[in-house]
């Protein structure tokens, strides 16, 4: 029987790291993330991406703000690479 999962006061579940393999989870969100990056560390990700400069994210105020905290990835101009 499997351990039910503890929510918060919210009744959302946080990632949890316990299990019988490896796992990684990384969270990925568009657009201008600052106002939820407190919620979104405090879930238990492993990442976070992508971190878009586009959308006016600045990679050094994110890992200034959680770089302590999680692994941050992305952070590449897109319309650079749709013009390939």
């Amino acid at each position: 029987m499997k351990t039910p999962v503890q929510t918060d006061p919210n009744g959302r579940a946080p990632v949890s790291s316990e299990s019988d393999f490896l796992s990684i989870c990384v969270k990925h969100s568009d657009g201008n993330i600052y106002s939820l990056l407190d919620m979104i560390v405090s879930a238990g990700p492993d990442g976070i991406n992508p971190i878009e400069p586009v959308a006016g994210m600045d990679l050094k105020t994110v890992k200034k703000l959680v770089g302590d905290k999680v692994c941050i990835c992305g952070n590449i101009k897109s319309i650079i690479t749709g013009n390939l």
